[in-house]
């Protein structure tokens, strides 16, 4: 039976993911022992404002002032297009690895790419490329026709629920990594070259990755992770250089500094989320990545890719 999440009096947005946003929330304030008082003290002693900012603008990511960031008047902003598209992105590399990859190895039916004759693989495809449309359009009524987290039968759509989870981690480690440029004073005049500025933001990618990192051995932990990939994977969609400018590092950078520390097994399937999310940026931006047929373990693919985005990056 479908069930609508939606309530009206507590659910403020126009895409599906309004429904989850008292669960990110939530999990912000309970990412570590004692991590609601490092709320409390910034808002009392260092001006951080109570309320986190839900941009419901309807503009496209590209057009948007801020997706993700903490104001010079201490408040912390996320965008709904953002968010939007970081839930459509786990949901199809959540379903494409599992649908597309790891079932077909499994039964040895694997053939280096993804069989669209396969409708969950099919619809994640398409759940993609709707998330992709939020970069350069907005659009508020395709999102309510594919899978949602606001109507959808929670006893029969196994991936809504899968995905639900590591989208909310995907979200707590992006509020965390604003929250420690408000815990460390990174006002903008705080650094004075941009080697400092960067390294601010390793800084907070650091601090959010630690936080998180109190439940990696608790029933969460698995999702946990996956949400630490997926929102480190959100970002490299912004652009086709993986550069992060002047001020932030590269975003390829960003994301093999925090899944090494989780010193994963070479077989362990977080190399393959990983790894689909780069194949689908090279694809998306015309770069050419694939599925190599066979592997000895997900995180030589994972290292093949990364060879190629470094090469890439030097053309």
């Amino acid at each position: 039976m479908i069930t609508n999440f939606y309530n009206p009096n507590f659910h403020v947005g126009y895409l599906p993911v309004r429904v989850l946003q008292l669960n990110i929330l939530k999990d912000f304030q309970e990412v570590a022992p004692d991590f609601i008082n490092a709320i409390l003290l910034e808002q009392r002693e260092n001006g951080l404002q109570k309320a986190i900012v839900i941009n419901n603008e309807k503009t496209s990511i590209k057009e948007s002032k801020m997706i993700a960031g903490l104001t010079p008047s201490h408040q912390i902003v996320l965008g709904e297009n953002f968010i939007q598209f970081i839930w459509n992105l786990a949901y199809s590399l959540i379903t494409l690895l599992d649908e597309g990859i790891i079932k077909p190895q499994h039964n040895n039916e694997f053939r280096g790419y993804l069989d669209l004759s396969n409708p969950l693989i099919k619809q994640a495809v398409e759940v993609f490329n709707n998330g992709l449309l939020l970069l350069n359009e907005y659009n508020d009524v395709i999102y309510f026709k594919q899978p949602n987290p606001e109507r959808y039968d929670p006893d029969s759509d196994d991936y809504v629920c899968k995905v639900n989870g590591a989208f909310i981690s995907a979200l707590v480690f992006i509020l965390a990594h604003e929250f420690a440029h408000q815990y460390y004073g990174h006002l903008p005049s705080s650094a004075t070259n941009d080697d400092q500025k960067k390294q601010q933001e390793y800084d907070c990618d650091d601090y959010a990755y630690c936080k998180m990192e109190h439940q990696f051995n608790t029933t969460k932990g698995k999702t946990i992770k996956i949400g630490i990939v997926i929102a480190l994977c959100s970002i490299i969609f912004m652009n086709k250089t993986m550069k992060g400018g002047n001020e932030h590092p590269d975003n390829d950078d960003r994301l093999k500094r925090q899944i090494s520390k989780m010193a994963l097994n070479e077989t362990d399937n977080l190399w393959g989320i990983a790894s689909l999310a780069l194949m689908m940026w090279m694809n998306y931006y015309h770069i050419g990545g694939t599925i190599p047929s066979e592997l000895e373990h997900g995180k030589e693919w994972f290292d093949i890719l990364m060879d190629k985005v470094a090469s890439t990056k030097l053309q």
